[in-house]
């Protein structure tokens, strides 16, 4: 319910000179009441405003706190659903025990299973065992042969080997030959074509020395005539026998060089001799050779058939023994699958107990994080509910303070009022903005952050898919080559299997030990949520004791608010009454004053005892207009009153929300007697003889009165 008020707004405002005016002088003293009433009314909606925007303040409060409450039913919710998780888990965990049970009782069977066939290799094995020795027996034979064979094969080997060798060195020694004759022949015949170049390079060098020789003797004859002329012409002559010894030393040169090509000519063709005459003689070798190999293939030959037929004898026994070795393997590999099954599952029961393990931590994390949200969330509110305490009680003294200082001002209020109110909004409409703002970013956070998680999860599992495809073509690859390499491990598979046995028990042992810590772990965190879940139902208890107290504050509130409103209504009713009874006395005033004068008129005439009565201090004007009356309650005027005169003034009393005043309201008497007398209610006037207190109190009556006239006068 809202509780408003009918504001009033007068249609001719009072000049801001009265409205400026002091309490004291706008007081009425002779009833009490203020003639500038409506702006007292207007102070007390002002109040009421403030009032009503302290209930909008508790109502905000309220749908905080309802906010909070709706806040709390989430998080409850949400370790609802964490806690069906957790129960989830537990029934997987449950699964997962009764598979393992399962599996273990498959693993006996296995076992059982294994031991059979175990038994059956044992008997397989005393077969071969049997068939091992009339084999050794034939082997025995065989090796007797072989070992003669083997003596001959040896030696025809030997034989192959030198002759292939021999042919080959023979052959090497061929292209050796060829090449070397091809390289020597193009060496010589470009140390042939070197040498013929450079013979006639030295011989045309040769005739150009010797032309130079006879261009130097007769510059020599020159230089001999012109060296008396000049010693430039000596110079020259120097660098010519230097030019000449330089000519003669290269010159020297070049025959040594011939003379070494010469040399190595000679024994290049010496070496060709000598290569040719081992060529001819490594091809009458060859010919022995191959003479001798053909003898050698005959008797081969011969020894190849006869180990051909006996070889044929022993084929068909191995083929008898690898036909058993195929049956031994096709159940060995049977085993094989079935542990290779068995140890899938195994990893697919960890790899679970692995993912619900990152479950729990991420579930515990995000308790953890609720846990710390809600803590802040309770700090902020606690902040918020001290700081807004802060400030109403800084705000209700700052307005006391206010109201006892500018209750003689009541303009400098009204601004101060207006700043504060649009102060007020303006800081709220900040702190939405905030709230809005932080509140938009805690979303994006919250948002981003569980962007993330559902990244990192996306990335975990195509990680372990393509893990799993990686181990699942690796496994095929090893079951591949441990096919081909059985032979080789059926000894060892006894003692691999008792290794594994071994392996698998300790796994069995530590995935129980696993599984109880877990349970603990769960039944831990179970009493860690009943404790938390107490502690949230004694705090839900807390905030709904808040909230009974607010709602009884909002009825006191509410309860305030209607008295005012109450107090409000009797001061109007009250004003209205004061103001009818004033019109009414002002009547018979003037009535009594008309039948005085007609009473008391003199007979000279008022001019000769001016002065002397206490009426003869109003004038025509007076008499004739006489002090108008509003109309309605609402067209009051109020007037300056200069009421110093007062000699007995009507004590007030002044509280916080109205004024009320101890002076008694005039009443007219019905009876009113003959000569005009006039019976008031109060004991000061109800006195027959006319005292001087009398006369002085209706003399200040009268000049109030003038004064009132003379200001509606001017205003009108």
């Amino acid at each position: 319910m809202e509780y408003r008020l009918e504001r009033y707004s007068p249609q001719h405002p009072l000049p801001e000179s009265i409205q400026k005016m002091e309490v004291n002088e706008t007081v009425c003293h002779y009833c009490g009441v203020s003639y500038l009433i409506h702006r007292e009314i207007k102070a007390l909606e002002d109040k009421i405003l403030r009032l009503e925007l302290e209930l909008k303040k508790c109502r905000d409060a309220e749908q905080r706190e309802k906010e909070l409450i709706s806040r709390v039913n989430s998080l409850q919710q949400s370790l609802e659903e964490v806690q069906q998780q957790k129960e989830t888990l537990h029934n997987a965990s449950t699964l997962n025990e009764a598979q393992l049970e399962s599996r273990n009782k498959e693993l006996k069977e296995s076992r059982t299973h294994l031991k059979r066939l175990e038994a059956d290799i044992d008997d397989l094995n005393k077969e071969i065992s049997l068939l091992s020795s009339a084999n050794n027996g034939y082997k025995n034979e065989n090796s007797q042969t072989k070992s003669k064979l083997k003596t001959v094969v040896k030696c025809l080997q030997s034989l192959k080997i030198e002759f292939v060798s021999i042919s080959d060195i023979a052959e090497e020694n061929k292209k050796y030959a060829n090449q070397k004759v091809k390289e020597f022949r193009s060496y010589l015949q470009q140390i042939i074509a070197a040498h013929q170049t450079d013979l006639q390079q030295m011989k045309l060098k040769n005739f150009s020395l010797e032309k130079e020789n006879n261009e130097l003797l007769k510059l020599k004859e020159n230089y001999l005539k012109i060296e008396k002329d000049s010693h430039v012409f000596k110079r020259n002559a120097d660098l010519a026998d230097q030019k000449l010894k330089n000519l003669e030393n290269a010159n020297q040169l070049n025959k040594q060089r011939i003379r070494e090509l010469e040399d190595k000519l000679e024994n290049y063709q010496e070496i060709n001799h000598q290569s040719v005459m081992e060529g001819n003689q490594y091809k009458d070798q060859l010919k022995n050779m191959k003479n001798m190999v053909e003898e050698l293939n005959c008797q081969l030959r011969k020894k190849e058939q006869h180990m051909e037929n006996l070889l044929q004898n022993s084929q068909i026994e191995v083929h008898e023994l690898q036909q058993k070795l195929h049956a031994v393997r096709r159940e060995c590999n049977r085993v094989q699958e079935q542990l290779s099954t068995k140890q899938t599952d195994d990893n697919e029961i960890k790899r679970k107990q692995q993912v619900t393990s990152t479950l729990v931590e991420q579930l515990r994390d995000s308790e953890k994080k609720l846990r710390s949200e809600i803590e802040s969330l309770k700090k902020e509110r606690d902040m918020t509910t001290s700081a807004h305490q802060d400030q109403i009680l800084q705000l209700k003294n700052s307005f006391r303070q206010k109201l006892e200082e500018f209750e003689n001002s009541p303009l400098k209020l009204e601004t101060v009022l207006q700043k504060e109110r649009n102060n007020h909004i303006l800081e709220i409409e900040k702190l939405k903005e905030e709230m809005s703002e932080s509140f938009h970013m805690s979303l994006e956070i919250e948002k981003q952050k569980y962007q993330k998680l559902l990244d990192k999860y996306q990335e975990d599992r195509l990680n372990a898919e393509e893990i799993a495809k990686k181990q699942v073509a690796s496994a095929v690859q090893c079951h591949v080559e441990a096919i081909n390499d059985l032979e080789e491990l059926l000894s060892s598979t006894r003692n691999t299997f008792t290794e594994n046995e071994i392996a698998l028990k300790k796994e069995i042992d530590g995935l129980k030990k696993v599984i109880k810590d877990l349970e603990k772990r769960i039944a831990n965190s179970d009493k860690a949520e009943e404790d938390e879940t107490t502690k949230l139902n004694l705090e839900l208890a807390g905030k709904r004791q808040e909230l009974k107290d607010f709602e009884s504050k909002l009825k006191t509130c509410n309860q305030q608010l209607e008295e005012a409103n109450c107090q409000i209504l009797n001061l109007q009713k009250t004003v209205h009454d004061e103001c009818k009874e004033r019109l009414e006395l002002t009547e018979s005033l003037m009535a009594a004053r008309t039948e005085l004068l007609q009473l008391k008129k003199p007979l000279g005439g008022y001019n000769k005892i001016a002065g002397k009565t206490e009426w003869s201090m109003l004038s025509s004007e007076d008499i004739k207009n006489p002090p108008l009356t509003t109309q309605s309650d609402n067209h009051l005027v109020h007037k300056k009153l200069d009421l110093q005169n007062f000699h007995n003034p009507q004590p007030t009393l002044r509280t916080a929300d109205n004024l009320t005043t101890l002076s008694e309201p005039l009443k007219k008497s019905s009876n009113v007697q003959n000569k005009g007398k006039v019976a008031i209610s109060n004991p000061r006037l109800a006195t027959t003889k006319p005292t001087r207190d009398n006369q002085l109190y209706r003399r200040s009556i009268s000049e109030d009165r003038r004064r009132f006239l003379a200001l509606l006068s001017k205003n009108p």
